[in-house]
């Protein structure tokens, strides 16, 4: 009985002393024997991390305690209070009488064999059930396996302290931290200390499965907790699901099949580029599934994957010998490893998924309690499938075409050393250009270095190198760059792209190629990015000497037309350019002279490369005088246009105006229908000065004319009473909107004055300007007459043709008869007398 009684509650009954007395007797006799029976490293290791593990306090009484152990002894204290929250004296009595039935069945056992931790389940079931809260169900279960064989016991002691634990409280501050685990259970339930707990560990986690598998327990996470209603439906529900996945095997077919081929993307996954040769060269192998090949098997790498299920390993090795050496292809063959586990472990993954979604999520504690225990089915069916997997990778075997089986320590390394071997036999032709510094031929060879192929280690001539020597034999009668890097890309070259570009860009940089886009000529450093695709490429049939493109070069020197050094043919164009430019400059429409002749220019236009460079060293001496000729007449033409230009402008300005402008026009009209413009003596000058002559004057006396009307104007102002009674700024704002404030000038002097002024104000112009001022003089002494007298009204007189005296003498009378009609009416106003138009 020990401590058990003293930790709940001590009584000062004479058979509580008398019961103490004889107990410690008894230990103290045998307590030397006791301490040498317990294997304290078994018992210290019991219930770990929780509350109730074993203590150093325990040591002082174990001996007292025994044949319970402390650990249990404070389980069972938890147990009694959860189970019995009455806290009676009956209770304490029960108590002890559990300590007395528990040393009594163990006192005949050896030192060493303690009481288990579910011992109590069985003193305290009738008293649970009673009182509801062992409920009947997992009462009859309990004794039904109590009344089995060995693991039928087992399995009931099992259940017993699962459904007790079950019962501690978790509430903070009184949470134990004491989980139904495989490992709690083992340290409660083990009995006999000195063969201790390894073998009953091993049995424990069998038998919680088959706990689990028959839904009388559940695993939450890794607790495990008795069915309760709510689980059970849960459970149901799971059972269901997983007789219909099982029952459908194409549909386990179809899982198993996209599990494989998860796996192998999983595995594969950093295994499917090889790096080829020094130049470090990617190449891609693509996964392929199924019963056969592709058809382009022959064109692309392919690592083709079957399992047991679909081929056997015989099979696909009959596959791999039949292809031959020669061929790409990795043939890898899945073992059929564990079907029935795999199919179990599937069946159990999707019944567990869809019992997730068909039942989602509950709100009561039990609810929420079978959802964690099938999200804990989950997670287990995924990690044995994970197992499952793994073994049947582990068993992958690997084989190269031609039957050779490639061996490594995983399914991924056999693949890349299997890659290694394919990407040769895919580009048996790829060492010839296997250099990682291309890109350094590409440059030397765009800054003009006629020996770039030092950069790959090429000493010879650059038409001698295997690469450009097979660049050469495809161009043939022309290429496009895309035509090109697509022929050598693949098999059986699969040359770098560097490669390519910079094998072509040394055959147009020494001539041996001819590079164009439409009819334009490239030179190396047009061939940039995209634009290499696009550019034709052709053989140069034409070899020029380096005396010939010297001399090209000097003509090119000589016009100012800018070159590379060694392509001068993609400078041609440009000079072409300048030629046409300066023959369109040295002619024209009359009266400028006939453009010259480039017939001969348009012709070396027609060809490219090496040919139209040949073309120009032929003639270049010719092209030179010819060029130099038309700048000069070209230059010519531009000093004499602006004078005949300004000839035109004043012979506009004077015909209609003056008889000698009909002599003129028909002197300027011969100078361009008889193209004279370069005439010497140049006559423009003559017929320029003898117009600018007459419209200099006549601009001089349209302004006098119009400053003498000007004057007048501003008399009869000045003389006007009313116009003399306003002030200088009145006088000013009526003057102005008429344009009447200061007289107009013009200037003559030279000329593009002359002209200048015409433009401002023609003749014709300066007349109606002239012939206005009457008018707005007129109007200004009315608004003068306004401004002083503000009630003024007008009366106009209209113009008349008056034939005799009778005539007048009636206009006078009705003049009379209306002018005092007009003033009455006006109420005495001021009448002011209009003359009209």
């Amino acid at each position: 009985m020990g401590r058990f009684q003293v930790a709940i509650e001590l009584s000062d009954t004479d058979v509580d002393t008398v019961i103490r007395k004889v107990i410690l007797q008894k230990k103290a006799d045998q307590k030397s024997t006791i301490e040498k029976s317990i294997p304290l490293g078994e018992i210290s290791r019991h219930l770990q991390a929780t509350e109730l593990g074993h203590r150093t306090e325990d040591g002082d009484v174990l001996v007292a305690d025994y044949p319970l152990l402390p650990v249990r002894r404070r389980f069972w204290e938890k147990v009694l209070r959860a189970v019995d929250q009455g806290g009676t004296a009956g209770q304490l009595r029960n108590q002890l009488k559990v300590i007395h039935e528990a040393t009594r069945a163990t006192a005949e056992a050896q030192l060493g064999v303690v009481v288990g931790g579910d011992f109590i389940y069985g003193q305290e079931a009738a008293h649970m059930l009673q009182t509801g809260v062992l409920p009947r169900e997992i009462f009859e279960f309990i004794k039904a396996l109590e009344s089995g064989g060995d693991d039928d016991q087992l399995k009931a002691r099992l259940c017993g302290l699962i459904f007790l634990i079950g019962k501690l409280p978790r509430d903070a501050g009184a949470d134990t931290g004491l989980r139904a685990t495989g490992d709690a259970l083992a340290d409660l339930l083990v009995t006999d200390l000195r063969e201790g707990s390894a073998a009953l560990r091993k049995r424990i986690p069998v038998l919680l499965e088959e706990l689990e598998e028959s839904s009388k327990v559940m695993r939450v996470g890794d607790e495990y907790r008795m069915q309760t209603q709510e689980s059970s439906a849960w459970n149901d529900e799971y059972r269901a699901q997983l007789s219909q996945i099982l029952g459908a095997p194409q549909r386990i077919a179809s899982e198993r099949l996209d599990l494989l081929r998860k796996g192998c993307g999983t595995q594969l996954k950093k295994a499917t580029t090889v790096a080829q040769g020094a130049c470090k060269e990617q190449r891609s192998m693509s996964v392929h599934y199924g019963p056969d090949l592709p058809a382009d098997a022959d064109a692309k790498i392919y690592i083709w994957v079957r399992s047991g299920w679909e081929a056997t390993e015989s099979e696909v090795r009959s596959d791999a010998t039949a292809a031959g050496n020669d061929a790409p292809t990795i043939y890898v063959h899945l073992p059929k490893r564990a079907a029935d586990d795999l199919k179990t472990s599937l069946g159990r993954l999707r019944a567990a998924e869809a019992t997730l979604q068909v039942r989602g999520l509950r709100s009561t504690p039990e609810g929420e309690e079978a959802r964690r225990a099938m999200e804990t089915r989950q997670s287990l069916a995924e990690k044995q499938l994970t197992g499952l997997v793994d073994q049947i990778f582990g068993g992958a075997r690997v084989f190269q075409a031609g039957g050779q089986e490639v061996v490594e320590s995983t399914l991924a390394e056999m693949v890349l050393k299997a890659g290694e071997s394919s990407v040769v036999r895919m580009f048996p032709l790829f060492h010839v250009a296997d250099h990682a510094k291309w890109h350094k031929v590409a440059e030397r060879a765009r800054k003009g270095d006629g020996a770039a192929l030092a950069a790959v280690d090429h000493k010879d001539d650059a038409d001698k190198h295997a690469v450009t020597k097979a660049l050469l034999a495809e161009v043939g009668s022309g290429k496009l760059g895309s035509q090109l890097r697509g022929k050598f890309e693949e098999s059986p070259y699969g040359w770098p792209r560097d490669a390519v570009f910079a094998g072509t860009c040394v055959l147009v940089q020494t001539g041996a190629l001819r590079a164009t886009e439409g009819t334009r000529a490239l030179g190396v450093k047009d061939l940039e990015g995209a634009k290499f695709t696009k550019t034709r490429f052709n053989v140069e049939s034409v070899t020029i000497s380096a005396a010939q493109r010297l001399k090209v070069r000097g003509l090119l020197q000589a016009l100012g037309v800018t070159y590379q050094s060694g392509q001068e043919a993609a400078a041609l164009p440009a000079l072409i350019q300048l030629l046409r430019d300066r023959a369109a400059a040295a002619g024209g429409d009359g009266p400028r002279p006939e453009a010259p002749d480039t017939a001969d220019v348009d012709e070396i236009a027609t060809k490219a490369g090496n040919e139209q460079l040949m073309a120009v060293f032929d003639v270049h001496e010719a092209l030179k005088a010819k060029a130099i000729a038309w700048e000069a007449t070209g230059k010519a033409i531009d000093a004499r246009l602006p004078r005949w230009h300004r000839l035109n402008d004043l012979l506009g300005h004077a015909q209609g105006h003056f008889d000698e402008a009909g002599a003129v026009a028909t002197q300027t009209e011969a100078i361009r229908v008889q193209r004279l413009l370069l005439d010497d003596p140049d006559s423009i000058p003559g017929l320029s000065d003898q117009l600018c002559t007459l419209l200099r004057q006549a601009l001089i006396d349209a302004q006098a004319e119009y400053a003498a009307e000007h004057a007048k104007g501003m008399k009869l102002l000045d003389a006007d009473e009313s116009w003399q009674k306003l002030t200088p700024d009145q006088r000013h704002k009526i003057l102005k909107p008429s344009g009447l404030t200061a007289t107009l000038t013009v200037t003559t002097g030279t000329e593009e004055e002359v002209l200048q002024s015409l433009k401002t104000m023609s003749l014709s112009t300066w007349g109606d300007r002239t012939a206005a001022l009457a008018g707005r003089f007129r109007q200004a002494l009315i608004a003068a007459a306004e401004e002083i007298e503000p009630e003024m009204v007008y009366f106009t007189i209209q113009r008349k043709k008056l034939a005799s005296e009778a005539e007048i003498t009636a206009w006078v009378s009705d003049l009379e008869k209306r002018l005092l009609e007009q003033w009455r009416g006006a109420e005495g106003a001021p009448v002011m007398i209009d003359p009209g138009a």
